[in-house]
């Protein structure tokens, strides 16, 4: 095979892979947007869309900003595919603020002080043993309180 050839082909699978996971990324903005936004009311969305396909088993970290004296709603929306989706809060020394764990992803707070806070969402482990990891969106919205 000439190398024309194989650039062509090389070109074409990078363009594939690219458009798939525009597709993907797509799909979770729309989800997020109809299914998750509505249910911050009546906190106001900050703007930030934080959102992502992940498999069974993965954990995603975010770090995020929250300041003194402002009322604040976490909330992590996901795909029915991915199961009980559990999210933690955790401070700059990793210690476990809160757990949704067995409960709703809705998580309202303040904040005594101005600090970095990480929140880490895992989706839980597929029990299929159908060879196939099942993947979906996650989606992480904070709102707060005029």
């Amino acid at each position: 095979m000439n190398k024309a050839k194989i650039y062509v082909m090389l070109a074409s699978a990078f363009l594939m892979i690219a458009g798939f996971s525009l597709n993907a990324d797509a799909q979770c903005k729309s989800f997020t947007k109809k299914k998750c936004v509505p249910k911050l009311a009546p906190y106001i969305h900050n703007g930030q869309f934080n959102s992502a396909v992940i498999a069974s088993g993965e954990t995603v970290e975010i770090g995020m900003v929250f300041y003194k004296g402002q009322d604040y709603r976490i909330l992590v929306g996901s795909q029915e595919v991915l199961g009980d989706v559990v999210f933690k809060l955790l401070d700059g020394s990793g210690k476990e603020l809160y757990t949704n764990s067995g409960q709703e992803k809705i998580f309202d707070f303040n904040v005594d002080a101005t600090q970095r806070l990480t929140i880490r969402i895992k989706a839980p482990k597929s029990d299929t043993n159908t060879g196939i990891t099942p993947s979906g969106c996650i989606s992480l919205l904070i709102g707060f309180r005029d």
